[in-house]
């Protein structure tokens, strides 16, 4: 003789028969939520883009460098972003540094169907800043040759003045900055507040 159970779905969503002599719990994952302060306004770092010479002919990361001014503040940082360019349609980790080589965050951003000449941010755990003068940091988008454009870094930009020295950041020129200040490659932002 064949015994059939009665089943029914545990609110975890396992089949558990009828009359089960135990208990089955869910295990839900965490998932840490960040919440800003309340009252907390974000600011973006650029203002204003004059954009350079198209190009798609490089593997690795490119962006912008800047030194923490005197007297700053700490800033904390709470989104970065890449600027996309009509036709992009690949992700792009997007990492910002403590320099030389100290990885403080990375959002991974997908330009596939993301609106052409505007900034498509990606949130991150909040950072701060380090307040001491001097200190170096970089902001980076991950290139692929061949793949999606971005701009050189013949392209200027304005920004809210709360960083000093700020210049293009080109991993084949040895991890150093390769052009003046205030251009940068892709280009690059990022979300701040105090």
């Amino acid at each position: 003789m064949i015994t059939r159970r009665k089943f029914v779905r545990s609110l975890s969503g396992l089949l558990v028969p009828i009359g089960f002599p135990f208990i089955v719990r869910a295990q839900l994952p965490v998932v840490p939520f960040v919440t800003q302060p309340s009252g907390v306004v974000d600011t973006e770092f650029i203002t204003s883009l004059g954009l350079g010479t198209l190009r798609s002919n490089f593997t690795g990361p490119l962006g912008l460098q800047w030194i923490i001014a005197a007297s700053s503040p700490a800033y904390v940082i709470t989104s970065l972003a890449r600027w996309v360019v009509a036709g992009n349609s690949a992700t792009h980790t997007l990492s910002l540094y403590a320099c030389p080589n100290t990885l403080l965050a990375s959002v991974v951003v997908n330009t596939n169907g993301a609106t052409a000449g505007a900034w498509l941010y990606g949130s991150i755990t909040p950072v701060t800043l380090s307040t001491t003068f001097g200190t170096a940091y970089r902001l980076v988008s991950s290139e692929t040759n061949a793949g999606d454009q971005w701009y050189d870094c013949n392209t200027t930009f304005t920004d809210t003045a709360i960083f000093s020295n700020r210049q293009p950041w080109d991993s084949a020129c040895g991890g150093t900055v390769c052009a003046g200040g205030s251009h940068m490659y892709i280009p690059v932002n990022l979300k701040y507040h105090t």
